[in-house]
Parts: C-alpha cells; structure tokens; sequence
C-alpha cells in the first residue's frame, strides 16, 4: 500500500488514512453532501471502495464533485486539510491548498493536460538542474506519470516529495522552495558569519602584531574593490527581469485598488525612514578616512570602468520596459490561448494569422526573458557566494587588522538609524493594527506570522501561516486569497523602508547635499525597485544601487556605502521581511473594515475607489456600476 508522508513528522498516511482527510473535507458531516459526493460517482461499488479507504478519488471524480457542490450551493471546507490534520507544514502541496480546488473545479478539463504539465515541471526541473528528482521508477511501472494522476493520494505523494506547489497567482503548478536543512540555513548567514569571522581574525592580527593585508598578493588584496565594482552590472537585468516575471503573472488592472493600498504602505515605510534618519542626523558622522573619498581627496579607481552606469537606466528604461514587455507578454498568451480554441475558418483570414504569428513571437520572447531572468538569479547567487563572501572576509579582516576603529564606528551609526526607523515602524504599524479592531487574539495570531516571517525571511513561504491567521481573525476567505498572494510578490513595505534609511543615513555621513528632484527620484527608484522585489538572499544590496545613484553618489562613494550594509544585511533582511507580512496583513484588515464601511478602511476605500474606478472601467471596457436598489425601499418623497 502506497504511504503518504506526513509533513510535520516522519510517520506516514496510508490510502484509508490519507482519504480520511480528504472526505472530510468534501463531506462535512452533512448527509445532503455525501449524497451529493456519492452521486457524482454514480458508481456505488466505487463509492464504498472511495468510502472505506481501499481507493483515492480520481482528479475527474474530485472536480466532478466540486462542480456538484458547489452547483447545490456548498463549498469545501479545506480547514479539514489546512488545519485539522497532520498535513499541516508551511511548505503546502496543491492538495492542502484551498485555491488548488477551486482552481481545479473551474478550470479542469482532461487529465491528458495535468499529465501533460508534470511532464513540463519535470523538464524545467532537469533542464536547470534543479532539485526535483524523479520518484517514481521509470522501469518499475510501464506508466509512471499515469500511476502519479491516477488518484489523490498518489498525486499528494508525488508532489510532497518532489515539493510541488500551487501558485495561487498563475493558477498552476510550480516547483517551490526547496526545504531548508540545518545547513542551508547556516548558509543563509554565510556573509553575517563571513563578516565576524574576518573580524575577528583581523583583531587577532592586530593583537598580534601580524599585519595580513601585507601577506596577502596584490590580485587578492584587489578582492573586495573588483567584487563592488562589478556588483553594479546586475542591477539592470536583476531588477527589470524580477519585475518583468513578477508583472507578468498578474493582470494589476484587475487589483489596482490592493495594488494602490501596497503602493501607500512602501511609502509610509519609506517616509519613517527618511523622518527617523533625519531626526538622527546628528549622530551620523563618518570617519576622515572615509570622507576623503566623498572628498575626492583619496579616489581609488574602479577596477574597470563602462561608458554608461547600468544602474541609470533603471528607471527610463528598465521599470517602464517590464511593464510594456509584461502587457505584451500577458496579451500574446492570451491570444494563443483563443486561438487554440477557435474554429479553422476564423483562422484562416490575412490578418489573423499575421496577428498570431506576431503572438507567437512575442510569446517565445517573453519566454525567453523568463528564462534569462531565472539565469540572472542563478548568476547573482553564484557570484555572492564565489566572489562576495571572500571579498567581504577579506575586507573586514583588512578593516580590524589595520585598526581602523574610527570606521567602524560609522558602521554603527548607520545600524542604529536601520534598528531605530524600524522600530517606530513596527509602533506605527501596531497603532494602525489597533485602529482596525486587533486586541489580544488579533495580535497573538500577527505575532505567530511576524515570527514564522522572521524565521523563514520569506513573505512566499510564509503565505500560509499568513492566510490561516487571517482566516481566525475572521478577514473573509476571499480577501485573504486575494490580498495576501499579491502582497508576498508585491508589497515590500520593510524593504522600501531599508533603502530609504540607507540612502539618507549615507547622504548625511558622507556630508552630501542632493537636490530635492534627487531626493525625489530616489525614493521613486526606491519605491519602483522594491516592487515585486525577490525574496533572494542579499540582494538588497542590488536594489540599493540605482537609488544611491539618482541620490548623486558616484560608484567609489557607493562601494563605501556597500560595505557598510553587506556585513549585517541578511540580519535586516529578516526584520524587512516581518514588515513586508506585516504590511500585507494592514492591507488585508483595510480592505475588509471598507467593505464594512468602517473606520479608516471605509474612507479610504471611497477615496481610493473614486480616483481609481473611473481608470479601471476605461482598461477592462466595464460600465461604471450602478448603485443597488432595494425593492422593499420606500418609494422617495414627493416634492
């Protein structure tokens, strides 16, 4: 008998045990249900065999049965997956999914197209040589992919072990995160622990009287100027691409109204940080040695210079370009997809096909650019732990070694303006928490997201924890399936907030002056960047650089200001991710105390709804919306 592991421990679900869970679910205890699930089956031998646990639903049984369902007005109750079984892990499979059934119920057709995109997943996998692994031996069984649809419990098993998961956004399959061992976490710390390691063996040189930096040859002595030289070139194609994936798989339109609450939550978090860097000024003082180079008295040569900065055409090109390539992008898929549809004959005039082709096209592009931007990705991760991590060992171990104490001093400085604007973020946040109706229970359930955010340092994985905290406040099922898996792509509230302190806290230590345009535009590239940021580690560092740039800082300047932030980055990312959820869950509370006509929320959502409306109807061709009648109103007054 097949075994279905269970995700938090390592027992195993047989098939009875397995479907247990699932008919509860279906079921609920309700006798008009059963009816209904066993008359969707219409076979009753097959429905006993379902009933007693000797076989798994089939996925056309399951989607039959949602649509029989949910045709008799009942809806499925996943909590008795989600919540009530030992299925329970932040790491979902599409079955402990709620959207996956609705999903599921409306969109499937054939079990030759769910084989069909395995199949694919298992490609890409292989293809980037990714961690999927085949479960399943091909000579064992003359049909392993049937054997893996063929029912619920099999499928379950498949995706588990492969972890496959749903993405809500896409409404399809996907390849998730790889779960975390004891070492990959150690290494997500790997620059924090780089940085302190070569502390402190620089502390022992000096101590020591043993100058390493002397020891070392001239290539390696370069490291660190050659590694933040060229960290500078991943900036255009690391962000446009970023935004360019994440753009094309949300039609914004359709959100503009969530996509504008985010908007107003990255600029809340931005503008404490420039108020608390501001009322911090004082304190933030750099070095000599490190204002000669804002100076231009002890310029050090890039390792290599290009005519043109990258990072500059952020936001001319690279922002504007994702969003054109993106609606481009959406519109030729869904061209190909009617086309796939339609009948012969209106495919056969001049301008059809002229216009398919160029769909075709610009389809095979926009896959392209997927497929470089996952490159990209693989690229930048490579070139942190190759190259950055020595550099950053090397740099830190030169810095103590040489005794270089006044600078790090200025390191401080800037960490005490990230700690203070990101406390009074999080009493910001928690006075807004408190005016949209969170007590005791409320704060308790932000509290268990906030720390699993922290933990995982991922607003993706922490979807989950985020979704059922929502659904115990009592936020309805349809704003927290629609809120919270944009705001974990979209919504960058802590991040927008640590670019903003950096780039002021180092305007004021490096005794700069920009011009209130500059200002302006840096906290708009800010603002851009962050949108849809990855949840990549370090790589903050790369949004970081087109806003010092449209700030005035020149690339020596800048490399100052990386080194600043590189050693103690993945420990701000934690805390940019618990504000980037906590931002999500503001946003999800607004939306929910609007649609109650309530407090904050309600004013909000008219003044939102009155700018944006009108903007929303012109894109999607709908008519503005009438206001509802009540049939049992009075009739209005004579004159």
């Amino acid at each position: 008998m097949n075994a279905v592991r269970s995700f938090k421990s390592g027992s195993s679900l047989d098939k009875k045990e397995f479907n247990r869970h699932i008919l509860d679910a279906l079921l609920d205890g309700d006798t008009k249900r059963e009816a209904i699930v066993s008359g969707a089956i219409k076979d009753n031998a097959r429905w006993d065999t379902v009933k007693s646990g000797q076989n798994a639903l089939t996925f056309p049984e399951l989607a039959k049965i949602l649509g029989k369902l949910d045709e008799n007005g009942f809806t499925l109750r996943p909590e008795k997956i989600v919540a009530g079984s030992p299925l329970i892990n932040p790491l979902q499979t599409p079955l402990q999914t709620p959207e996956f059934y609705e999903s599921l119920r409306r969109n499937f057709e054939d079990m030759a197209g769910l084989r069909a995109h395995i199949e694919l997943l298992q490609e890409e996998g292989k293809a980037e040589r990714h961690f999927l692994r085949t479960v399943f031996n091909l000579f064992s069984n003359v049909d392993p992919l049937g054997k893996i649809v063929g029912d619920l419990a099999d499928f379950d098993q498949y995706c588990r072990e492969n972890h496959i998961t749903f993405n809500e956004v896409a409404e399809q399959l996907a390849v998730g995160d790889k779960p975390k061992t004891a070492w990959d976490k150690i290494k997500d710390f790997r620059i924090l622990l780089t940085a302190v390691g070569g502390m402190a063996l620089g502390l022992g040189g000096y101590a020591s009287g043993i100058n390493f930096p002397d020891m070392l040859p001239d290539a390696a002595a370069g490291a660190p100027g050659a590694f933040f030289d060229v960290l500078p070139c991943f900036a255009f194609p690391f962000i446009t691409l970023t935004l360019f994936r994440a753009f094309s798989n949300k039609n914004i339109m359709e959100d503009i109204g969530t996509m504008g609450r985010f908007l107003g939550t990255m600029t809340l978090g931005i503008t404490i940080g420039l108020a608390v860097t501001s009322a911090m000024s004082g304190m933030l003082t750099m070095p000599e040695v490190v204002k000669d180079v804002a100076d231009a008295k002890d310029v050090i040569e890039p390792w290599f210079t290009l005519p043109v900065k990258p990072s500059e055409w952020i936001l001319p090109y690279g922002i504007p370009g994702a969003i054109i390539a993106s609606t481009l992008y959406k519109a030729a898929k869904s061209r190909l997809e009617k086309t796939a549809n339609s009948a012969k004959e209106e495919l056969s005039n001049t301008f059809n096909k002229v216009a398919n082709s160029g769909a075709a096209l610009v389809n095979r592009a926009g896959q392209w650019l997927e497929n470089a931007g996952t490159a990209t990705d693989m690229m930048f991760g490579k070139y942190m732990n190759w190259c950055g991590v020595p550099a950053i060992g090397l740099m830190m171990t030169s810095l103590t070694n040489t005794g270089n104490f006044d600078e790090m001093s200025g390191y401080l400085n800037l960490y005490k303006a990230v700690g203070a604007s990101m406390i009074i973020c999080a009493i910001v946040l928690t006075g807004a928490s408190l005016a949209y109706g969170c007590r005791k229970k409320e704060f308790g359930e932000i509290g268990r997201v906030l720390g699993t955010a922290f933990g995982l340092s991922s607003s993706a994985a922490t979807m989950p924890t985020t979704k059922e905290a929502l659904r115990n406040i009592g936020v309805p099922q349809e704003i927290v399936n629609s809120v919270v898996p944009l705001g974990a792509n979209f919504n960058m509230m802590g991040t927008s907030l640590y670019l903003g302190v950096i780039t002021a806290a180092s305007l004021f230590m490096f005794g700069m002056e920009p011009t209130p345009l500059q200002l302006a535009t840096a906290m708009a590239v800010a603002v851009g960047t962050a949108f849809g940021a990855p949840g990549a580690p370090s790589s903050t560092i790369i949004f970081l650089d087109p806003v010092l740039s449209q700030a005035g800082f020149n690339q020596t300047q800048a490399n100052e200001v990386f080194k600043m932030v590189l050693p103690a980055d993945r420990f701000f990312d934690m805390f940019q991710t618990a504000q980037n959820v906590w931002g999500d869950i503001l946003v999800t509370l607004d939306i929910r105390a609007g649609k109650k006509g309530k407090g904050v929320g309600a004013a909000f959502s008219r003044a939102t709804n009155s700018l944006i409306m009108p903007i929303k109807n012109i894109f999607t061709d709908k008519k503005p919306e009438e206001p509802s009648k009540d049939k049992n109103a009075p009739p209005p007054p004579m004159p």
